[in-house]
């Protein structure tokens, strides 16, 4: 009797220890097909708590929802097998227990029907683990792939632009070189300036081709034979200056020379064929540095200018003025100075001996200190 009241008036328990197996069909020909036989089992329950009997259901979840079949089991019964099931990709399993008093709630199991998990077991909480890692790489793949774009996208971006930073900044050098360049003969056109025409020399032994990638007058070449190097006279950013000594015809000649340091850059090189153009273009005057000459072929690029034995401007004048402010003829001056200086302190007092005529007859300097202006300051 008190089987019965278990078996008419309690709900059974849901099923415990879900497994499903999974077998590819072979077809007579030895070749697999795209069925397979599933095979279903669940623990058995308390023999009090048996169920009338067990619900099992094959639903087909991917590519699309299907569902495949169901089977009725007695309450006893711990197994089904569906035979010849097309599964697709994926398909979940529910088993539920029915009674009188009511049914449990389902047992199921989704699987992956891919070639190796065919061959394997999967619980209920295995299909549950599964589902949090499909889970996880949904949400995390859209963030990694993001994140890379992102740095391609910065990468691209920062590289694009320094590209145009650099040839902004090459169209402003080249644009304002062509301003320094030309200015100088600007100048000289408006101050009517004519440029002295140079005599032959032995320079027009090397008239040709200009080499180096220089636009300039043939003249101005000098044979590399003809000019000696001696100490170094001063250094730039990236060029040198040397004391020389130039030979024409039968006499030798001082100049100074400026030649780039060793291994220039491109820059540096393309600047010091400007400065040449800038030099030429300017030709000779009196009161500047004017251009020599220079060297262009059969090795480094060299500059020829004249050379300034009393050194810099600067240094030259301040030596200038020291030697004035030391002279013998300005410290005489300065004494003078001094002599004509006392007379004026005591102007008020000997104004007033100015009355006698001898005074002002034998002293001239002291009618000339007592003036009216004196008189108002006074």
């Amino acid at each position: 009797m008190k089987h019965d009241v278990n078996l008419f008036c309690l709900v059974p328990p849901k099923p415990t220890n879900l497994t499903v197996e999974e077998e590819q069909v072979i077809g007579a020909s030895g070749n697999i097909s795209r069925l397979y036989n599933v095979f279903v089992s669940w623990a058995t329950p308390d023999l009090e708590l048996l169920p009338s009997r067990y619900e099992v259901e094959l639903v087909r979840t991917k590519p699309d929802a299907t569902f495949l079949e169901r089977q009725n089991t007695t309450g006893n019964t711990t197994s089904v097998t569906f035979l010849s099931m097309e599964l697709g990709s994926e398909y979940e399993v529910n088993v539920k227990a029915v009674s009188k008093a009511g049914s449990s709630d389902f047992a199921n199991v989704m699987r992956i029907s891919s070639p190796e998990n065919r061959s394997k077991t999967h619980t209920e909480n295995e299909g549950v683990e599964w589902d949090v890692e499909y889970l996880w790489i949904i949400v995390l793949l859209p963030i990694l792939l993001i994140i890379i774009s992102s740095g391609i996208y910065l990468y691209v971006y920062h590289q694009q632009g320094k590209r145009n930073r650099h040839e902004r900044r090459c169209l402003y050098i080249e644009k304002y070189s062509v301003v320094i360049s030309n200015l100088p003969r600007l100048v000289f056109s408006l101050l009517n300036y004519q440029t002295r025409q140079r005599k032959p020399s032995i320079r027009t032994e090397c008239s040709g081709s200009v080499e180096c990638g220089l636009d300039y007058n043939a003249e101005w070449e000098i044979p590399k034979e003809n000019l000696l190097l001696g100490e170094v006279l001063g250094e730039g950013a990236f060029g040198i200056v040397r004391k020389g000594a130039l030979q024409e015809n039968d006499t030798w000649r001082d100049v100074a020379v400026k030649m780039l340091r060793d291994e220039p850059s491109t820059e540096e090189l393309r600047q010091f064929k400007q400065e040449i153009n800038v030099m030429q273009s300017v030709g000779q005057h009196p009161h500047i540095v004017s251009l020599i000459g220079c060297c262009t072929r059969s090795g480094r690029l060299r500059l020829v200018v004249e050379y300034c034995a009393e050194g810099d401007l600067l240094n030259f004048l301040r030596k200038r003025w020291n030697d004035l402010v030391t002279s013998p003829e300005r410290r005489e001056a300065n004494k003078i100075s001094s002599r004509l200086i006392q007379p004026v302190k005591y102007a008020e007092l000997l104004s007033q001996d100015s009355k006698t005529d001898d005074a002002e007859s034998t002293n001239p300097l002291l009618w000339t200190v007592t003036n009216k202006m004196y008189d108002i300051v006074n």
